[in-house]
């Protein structure tokens, strides 16, 4: 019995040590319905209006959207956090996985947009992040919080609806600033360089294994001010310029023409171990009056697409 009494108390001692503001936050959040504003940043208007955008998508497509505000994350990181609330809460339908949440942390100047399984198709990493990125932290740097989310909202619905022309605005993606192509074209041009000066004394030398660092270090810039130019980068971001690709294309010529006369003159400086022998190369869910314990969900699933940034 005694012992019985003492697991109990060691059990509830761990817990609550293990327990994070992070974690008692998660556990305090309830749904009351799609919109849940937590931080009460939203007059009675703005709350309405996002009501009605939430409930004529459901109605619509049977998709649910929830957007909720909370003050502060308590240190924790909003890609976690969003992913987790989405789970707990089960938003959109649980055989369609339709669900879309839209998160803002006030204090952290964070926010996410956490998509369903079934509309990372039709609402992508890299749309989602246009939508944080051109409508909802202008409005945010602006104070304008309210009206941020109801547009932001209304545009995932849109998306969501299939609405062509609301998908095209979202794929314009917004121009670098000067500083940020400035930048990002001086920091991949190190790499560029690098990678050109192998390319170049591999030709030079004949030794092919150059290859090995040349291609990876001269095609990641090259790459990325590809998808720049089409709006995109990497992960997702909007970054829009054409600067990058015009300056690195000219490094690349004279750095490949530099590396070829120096390999041409020293092949014997860049004979390697790999390769053949002489080292000369390679051989070959229910509505929102269902009345569930979750707050109204249909029980779906997020995937962990979307996005999320800070404004």
């Amino acid at each position: 019995m005694l012992l019985g009494i003492a697991l109990a108390l060691a059990a509830s001692a761990m817990h609550g040590i293990a327990a994070t503001p992070f974690d008692e936050l998660l556990g305090r959040l309830t749904p009351s319905g799609p919109i849940n504003d937590f931080a009460g940043i939203l007059p009675p208007a703005d709350r309405q209006a996002l009501l009605d955008v939430a409930t004529a998508l459901e109605k619509d497509t049977t998709a649910q959207l929830a957007v909720v505000t909370v003050r502060s994350l308590e240190g924790g990181n909003i890609d976690d956090f969003a992913g987790k609330l989405f789970a707990k809460w089960g938003i959109g339908q649980k055989d369609k996985n339709n669900g879309v949440l839209l998160l803002v942390a006030m204090d952290d100047r964070a926010a996410r947009i956490e998509v369903g399984y079934g509309l990372e198709g039709v609402l992508p990493d890299a749309r989602a992040g246009r939508l944080l990125e051109n409508t909802l932290f202008p409005a945010f740097r602006e104070n304008r919080h309210g009206p941020g989310l109801i547009e932001t909202a209304k545009q995932v619905a849109a998306i969501v609806r299939g609405d062509k022309a609301a998908i095209a605005a979202a794929e314009r993606a917004l121009s670098a600033k000067p500083r940020e192509v400035i930048v990002m074209t001086l920091f991949l041009s190190i790499f560029l360089a690098v990678g050109a000066f192998f390319i170049g004394t591999s030709l030079g030398s004949r030794q092919w294994y150059l290859l090995i660092w040349g291609i990876p270090f001269g095609g990641f810039p090259i790459l990325f001010d590809t998808l720049a130019m089409r709006g995109t980068t990497l992960n997702g971001a909007p970054f829009s310029s054409s600067v990058p690709l015009f300056v690195h294309i000219p490094i690349a010529i004279l750095v490949i023409a530099l590396g070829y006369r120096v390999g041409k003159r020293n092949p014997d400086k860049f004979k390697g171990t790999g390769g053949r022998s002489g080292g000369r190369g390679w051989s070959s869910g229910g509505g929102w009056s269902s009345g569930r314990s979750s707050g109204g969900f249909g029980g779906g699933r997020s995937g962990g697409g979307g996005a999320s940034g800070r404004w």
